[in-house]
């Protein structure tokens, strides 16, 4: 009677877990992430539906909580391993990306889907600033690998970079230049005006108390213990806002690349992509 029991409810129960996977499909689809995470976490009967885990992986990276997913996406699966690796590189975990894209070089997986994982290890370069690694390591991959998407990514990555050195650059040995001849000028140079006010004032105050009590206490025939004081403080201001100006280039720079590299991850390598190019599939109909 039970194993009977059990032989009719047990359709019923297959559907119930498809339903909750069906249900949060459509919540997914329809970007109201928190209410398809709960589906999933319905849906999930043991530990080895790893294809509704990678889903609550993907869900947790949507809402940008990428050490959670990282957590949740326990598994062997090619998508586990493709999704946690991204949440890594947004996590800013250098080093376990390493480790999970080691374990995927390591997995029985096709080279197609292994080359996806190599295609994300290439924007390690790009953050570093390494165009020149990040260019061979793109050529490499666009000439051997045979997943079409990579090759296209690939491609399309090596044309963005070719207007790496059109990125707005100020020039450091003119910024300190300018600031030597105008104190704050090479700060402006570098669109750091707010820098650039207050070295201006606080040299120009320094040098011209220096010079006015130079003046006091040559006419009163004193020392000049104090216009030497001040004479140090303005030239130490002065010296200064000449190293910030060069420094305030430099940032700007840094600031620049770094943006640069922000726009190619963001185009080329979103969570976008990695959901295209995953395995996952979505069922929204009931």
């Amino acid at each position: 009677m039970i194993q009977t029991a059990c032989l009719i409810l047990l359709p019923f129960a297959s559907f119930a877990e498809k339903s909750h996977e069906q249900m949060g499909d459509a919540y997914y689809k329809k970007k109201d992430f928190g209410l398809a995470r709960i589906e999933y976490d319905r849906a999930i009967l043991d530990s080895s539906n790893e294809s509704v885990r990678a889903k609550i992986g993907l869900t947790l990276i949507r809402e940008r909580r990428f050490r959670q997913a990282i957590e949740s996406l326990q598994g062997k699966s090619f998508d586990i391993m493709y999704f946690r690796m991204y949440g890594d590189l947004r996590a800013n975990f250098r080093n376990r990306f390493l480790m999970d894209q080691g374990e995927l070089e390591e997995s029985k997986l096709p080279e197609s889907k292994k080359d996806l994982g190599r295609l994300l290890a290439g924007t390690l370069y790009l953050e570093d600033g390494d165009f020149d690694r990040a260019r061979i390591h793109f050529e490499k991959l666009q000439r051997e690998t045979e997943n079409e998407r990579v090759r296209i990514a690939a491609s399309e990555t090596l044309t963005a970079m070719t207007t790496y050195n059109e990125i707005p650059r100020k020039s450091v040995w003119l910024a300190a230049g300018l600031s030597a001849l105008l104190p704050g000028s090479g700060q402006v140079y570098s669109r750091n005006v707010a820098d650039g006010l207050t070295a201006f004032a606080f040299t120009s105050v320094l040098c011209g108390s220096a010079a006015y009590m130079n003046h006091l206490e040559t006419r009163a025939r004193s020392g000049h213990g104090g216009s030497i004081i001040m004479g140090i403080l303005g030239l130490g201001f002065y010296l200064t806002n000449i190293t910030g100006a060069a420094a305030s280039a430099g940032r700007f720079n840094t600031f620049q690349e770094r943006k640069f590299q922000q726009t190619i991850r963001d185009r080329f390598f979103n969570i976008d992509f990695v959901e295209q190019t995953s395995d996952i599939r979505f069922e929204t109909s009931f």
